[in-house]
């Protein structure tokens, strides 16, 4: 018996749908803290993010940091800023 008058079933579905919002925010706050810190006077900051585990916090700086007079430190958990 052929398949020619039979609709063939896929596996799968192709639904034209708008795209929903990110769930995650923006990591918009550890760029304002970089801006924050380079307008203040030379010197050691240190930091803390409510919510964030210290490792988070020091990865998201670490990329924010690049080609800037920012030095980064991290002693017993906790994350120092030097500007430099």
């Amino acid at each position: 018996m052929s398949k020619r008058g039979k609709e063939e079933t896929k596996p799968y579905k192709i639904i034209p749908e708008a795209l929903p919002p990110p769930l995650r925010e923006k990591q918009t706050t550890y760029t304002d803290l970089v801006n924050e810190i380079l307008q203040m006077e030379k010197g050691t900051y240190r930091i803390e993010v409510e919510g964030k585990h210290f490792k988070t916090v020091y990865s998201a700086l670490v990329k924010r940091i690049k080609d800037k007079p920012l030095k980064i430190h991290v002693r017993r958990g906790k994350i120092y800023l030097e500007r430099l």
